[in-house]
């Protein structure tokens, strides 16, 4: 993998609440909307994104660069997901899992921050259980930034 590629795997893991439940697991990786750059409001629930390519998962953003140009973008990019929880889901834990977002990633679920995360090649989960609507379509945002800054300051 390039240095300043993108990929991001995602899987939903649901979990009963009862301690003996066995895991399921199902993978949302088809039909994400995609965008390169960065949108005001893309993390709300209600941002059209109609007019973004859509691509399944695992993406980069970068695929064609190396043919068309002599580098890579870096910066922000903008994956969004329309996830339908119907009653099958209702008292059960739900996790979403990334097995690697480069470099940065926030994540939102239905406009709501749910969390970040920094390392592009380290797997990474958060609990979704508290930002979802049962039954009801959840919008998943996640804003993407290849580009993560460090400050070293000397003396």
């Amino acid at each position: 993998m390039k240095k300043n590629a993108l990929t991001i795997i995602i899987g939903l893991f649901l979990n009963s609440i009862a301690s003996f439940a066995q895991r399921e697991k199902e993978s949302i990786n088809e039909s994400w909307k995609q965008y390169t750059g960065d949108v005001a409001g893309a993390e709300k629930a209600d941002f059209n994104d109609a007019s973004w390519q859509t691509v399944n998962l695992p993406h980069t953003w970068n695929a064609i660069d190396a043919y068309t140009q002599r580098k890579y973008f870096k910066g922000i990019g903008w994956y969004h997901k329309n996830l339908l929880l119907t009653n099958k889901y209702a008292g059960k834990k739900l996790f979403i899992n990334f097995e690697g977002v480069f470099l940065k990633a926030n994540i939102y679920i239905n406009g709501k921050f749910v969390g970040e995360h920094k390392g592009g090649y380290t797997a990474f989960t958060f609990d979704i259980s508290n930002y979802v609507s049962i039954p009801g379509n959840n919008t998943i945002a996640v804003k993407v930034d290849s580009i993560l800054l460090l400050i070293f300051q000397t003396t």
